[in-house]
């Protein structure tokens, strides 16, 4: 079952973030790939948040016209932080990867279906987490309405784990497919959005 939820449409927050220089509108396209909310200067002093790693590295290097943030906070208080958001055309993502590594190789059938029930049980818990970081996302985006899907994303293992969860679990390739894959939100409605999560989540 996939879990959405959407805003309702009131005063946007898109003008806070470009008063306090966090966005520049409209975004260049060689902005739209990057897991930030500012140019990242040429430097290897990148902060976390500007940092491009993993599989949220290889969904970008593929995702033209998708616009991201990484490692933010759930809201003021800095309860908790969310790794990856994406806002595309069908409107935003938010990415909790979990890593497969342990299920490849050369193991044994017991060693395999261990590790394979450890990692659906690792995706299985996942739904709580996402439950707190959709709700803080889409208060973050206050007036800008558009829906936020939860999503899981499967790094490094040889097939996705038999488990049921409240939201779609997908490997790297088909997550890549799903926000290249388009929507109903134009370029400005997106940048109105990363530019209210900009706003509504820290940088962690």
């Amino acid at each position: 079952m996939d879990r959405t939820t959407s805003t309702t449409p009131t005063a946007t927050t898109a003008a806070t973030a470009a008063a306090t220089g966090t966005l520049t509108s409209p975004l260049p396209d060689q902005q739209r790939r990057r897991l930030t909310d500012e140019p990242v200067a040429g430097t290897d002093q990148v902060p976390r948040h500007q940092r491009l790693d993993g599989p949220a590295a290889e969904l970008a290097s593929g995702c033209d016209g998708v616009l991201f943030l990484h490692h933010r906070l759930l809201g003021r208080t800095g309860r908790g932080s969310v790794d990856c958001i994406a806002v595309g055309g069908g409107g935003v993502h938010v990415l909790a990867f979990v890593h497969g590594e342990g299920t490849a190789g050369r193991l044994g059938r017991a060693e395999r279906r261990e590790a394979e029930r450890a990692l659906a049980e690792r995706v299985r818990l996942l739904d709580a987490l996402l439950d707190r970081q959709v709700l803080a996302t889409t208060t973050a985006l206050g007036g800008v309405a558009v829906p936020v899907h939860g999503l899981v994303c499967v790094a490094g293992a040889p097939r996705l784990p038999e488990v049921r969860t409240s939201y779609p679990v997908l490997d790297v390739a088909a997550l890549g497919a799903r926000l290249r894959s388009g929507g109903p939100f134009g370029p400005d409605v997106q940048a109105r959005a990363h530019a209210a999560l900009v706003a509504g989540l820290p940088p962690a």
